[in-house]
């Protein structure tokens, strides 16, 4: 019995007890003998203090006591009422002692069997709640979606409380509940709570759930959030994975599509792969592509899966006809026809191509911006293409319009070398002749001893200027050759000696007033080259010196070897260059605007030397010479025979300073000394 007994209850408990160790002595007088039966107040009395507490043993205690001192003992004499209640005083204290001794005793043993069953129980929740929390975890990381994690929270939060519980995600609707009767414990996640996990008891939360149940919610709440995070970032990277795969692949398909039509200089070629491309990208068999001309017409470049019978009826169309090509090209959108029906609706007046070719849908993509093309691809499946699809469209698109504008660039700039090549043609071989002609008439009549002094003197103007027209042609002649990448350079050895004997007297003989010095050594280098365009360089080069030098100077022409090469030297005394426009000298008509007005000029030979002396393996610079006056030169790989030239230079050669211009008789003595032999070219390159 408990400890905390009300008054009342014991007060009558210790008279009962008082009462009934009365009536026990009263039975035992009355039976047995007539004494003082101490034993059943001890009895009574231990009694009532076991099931009653000390208390109420020692209010029995005293009752008794008090009923023998009053009263007298039962039975008993009267005189022995003090020695009777004594006893039965002394009697009901060790009463009272020994049954509150035994009642704590057992209250004790209680007590213990209690805590051993608290700790029992709370041990078994612990493990419980340590099983339910394991396996929650084994769990939620094998799941792979967000509902089965949702599942699992719910079903093992239930477990773990033993109370009904549900999933509250962040965008659901909850009616209104008493905060009192419901337990909300949240999901958390990397960005926010994935929800609310709420428990309704039927019971005061106070006393429905402990605490360490709904610590055991949070762990499972935590669990639940990470897994859910785990499947979002997979679900994102895969998401990323499969959009950086497409992107791979998109950017592979670029530049391969890139790679082929950088090739392409035709509007058929182009046509071919823009088609394969778009067949392959839209899963299609069936192709077109259309190019714009100038009557605004449609004109079919080339076709793929279509049949010939219509391929052939359209392979032209006009601009206002009602196709899907021609209305992207009218109007400079796409056009797309999703089903049969729809082709129909839109198209009731054209033939049934979709049935004829086994498509059921159509795009038709314009290219250019005004479209100068257009693609058509037939599909065999009914529907929108993707906006993936759209998007590879407009790169494709563009590519296709980049290349046809190449194409077209290319178509121009080629007719615009054809007819370059055909007047440089004209140029180098058709006025050959007449030029020729009108050198060699020069000649002849610069010999005849019959013309006055001015038909000479005429007659030489004549032949310096159809010289310097026919340098002119063979200079254009080189040059047309270059263009068309014709030009056939010899490796041969090259004596560069004797080509500029031959060189000197005749330019010696069109420059009277410039004294041509040769190098000093005679030994003849051999290089390796074309004598016929070695031989062009020379004159070139000493034209150039002639022209621009003072008349009366000296133009020295200084030769050496070096290693493997020979370097051949051109030093003037004219006006010189600057360092800034040296590389600008062996451009394609540029001329120095310090000397272009004292020098009539084309500026093609120094571009014909340099191109010339670079085929035949060989470099050329110029250079401003201390002192005044320029240097031009050039290198050429020395050839391994080198022999030495036992050639005296002839005294005619090398022209006088202040010598007038050369009339017919010394014009023919120079040709006849050097053994042109009549060539009315003067010597110059074939």
């Amino acid at each position: 019995m408990s400890s905390a007994l009300p008054l009342f209850f014991r007060i009558l408990v210790g008279v009962l007890v008082a009462a009934t160790a009365v009536a026990g002595q009263l039975v035992l007088d009355a039976t047995v003998a007539p004494e003082p039966w101490y034993i059943a107040t001890f009895v009574a009395v231990l009694v009532g203090s076991f099931l009653a507490g000390p208390a109420a043993g020692l209010l029995a205690t005293c009752a008794i006591a008090a009923l023998e001192l009053v009263v007298g003992p039962p039975v008993a004499p009267p005189e022995l009422a003090d020695r009777s209640a004594a006893i039965e005083l002394v009697a009901g204290l060790i009463a009272v002692a020994t049954g509150g001794a035994m009642r704590a005793t057992r209250f004790r043993e209680r007590q213990s069997i209690v805590t051993a069953a608290v700790a029992t129980q709370a041990s078994i929740d612990r493990d419980r709640r340590w099983q339910v929390v394991t396996g929650a975890i084994g769990e939620f990381a094998s799941l792979g979606s967000p509902l089965q994690v949702q599942d699992a929270l719910v079903r093992h939060a239930t477990r773990l409380t033993g109370i009904a519980v549900r999933f509250v995600e962040p965008s659901d609707t909850r009616p209104e509940r008493d905060p009192r009767n419901v337990l909300s414990v949240p999901v958390p996640g990397a960005d926010g709570n994935h929800g609310v996990l709420e428990l309704e008891p039927d019971r005061p939360l106070a006393d429905a759930l402990p605490d360490d149940d709904q610590l055991g919610l949070a762990a499972l709440a935590a669990l639940a959030g990470a897994g859910l995070d785990r499947i979002r970032l997979r679900s994102t990277s895969g998401t990323s994975l499969r959009s950086a795969t497409r992107s791979g692949e998109r950017l592979q398909r670029l530049e391969e599509l890139t790679s082929e039509l950088a090739a392409l200089v035709t509007p058929e070629s182009i046509g071919d792969v823009v088609v394969g491309h778009g067949l392959e990208l839209m899963r299609a068999r069936v192709g077109l592509f259309y190019l714009t001309d100038a009557a605004g017409e449609l004109r079919l470049a080339h076709a793929r899966g279509y049949p010939i019978g219509l391929a052939g009826s359209d392979a032209r169309l006009t601009v206002d006809a009602r196709l899907p090509a021609t209305d992207a090209v009218r109007d400079g959108r796409a056009v797309i026809v999703s089903s049969p029906a729809e082709w129909r609706r839109l198209y009731p007046g054209a033939s049934d191509r979709l049935g004829m070719t086994g498509t059921r849908a159509v795009t038709a993509w314009p290219i250019g911006s005004p479209p100068t093309a257009v693609l058509v691809i037939q599909r065999a499946e009914e529907g929108q293409p993707s906006d993936d699809e759209l998007g590879q469209l407009g790169v494709l698109g563009n590519q296709a319009m980049q290349a046809i504008e190449r194409a077209r660039i290319y178509a121009r700039e080629r007719e615009a070398r054809q007819l370059q090549e055909a007047f440089v043609g004209v140029m180098s071989h058709e006025l050959r002749t007449p030029i020729t002609t009108i050198l060699a008439g020069s000649k002849l009549l610069a010999r005849d001893r019959t013309m006055g002094t001015r038909s000479r003197d005429l007659a030489g103007d004549i032949e310096a200027e159809a010289d310097r027209l026919f340098r002119l042609v063979e200079d254009l002649l080189v040059l047309s050759r270059l263009e068309r990448g014709s030009l056939s350079v010899g490796d041969e050895p090259v004596h560069l000696v004797r080509i500029l004997q031959r060189v000197i007297a005749s330019e010696a003989a069109r420059w009277p007033a410039t004294r041509f010095v040769p190098p000093a050594e005679r030994t003849g280098h051999l290089v390796r080259g074309d004598e016929t365009y070695v031989e062009q360089v020379l004159r070139n080069l000493l034209t150039n010196a002639a022209k621009y030098s003072p008349a009366g100077s000296d133009v020295h022409i200084a030769m050496e070897r070096q290693d493997e090469e020979v370097f051949v030297r051109v030093l003037d005394l004219g006006p010189g260059v600057s360092d800034a426009e040296v590389e600008r000298l062996f451009g394609l008509f540029y001329r120095s605007p310090t000397t272009a007005a004292s020098a009539a000029g084309a500026g093609i030979g120094l571009f014909v030397c340099r191109r010339l002396v670079g085929a035949m393996g060989g470099r050329v610079w110029a250079r401003p010479r201390d002192g005044g006056g320029s240097e031009f030169g050039f290198a050429l790989a020395r050839y391994p025979d080198d022999e030495p030239d036992v050639e005296a230079e002839p005294p005619e050669l090398v022209a006088p300073r202040g010598r007038r211009r050369a009339g017919p008789q010394e014009v023919a003595a120079a040709v006849a000394e050097t053994g042109d032999n009549g060539d009315p070219t003067g010597g110059a390159p074939r």
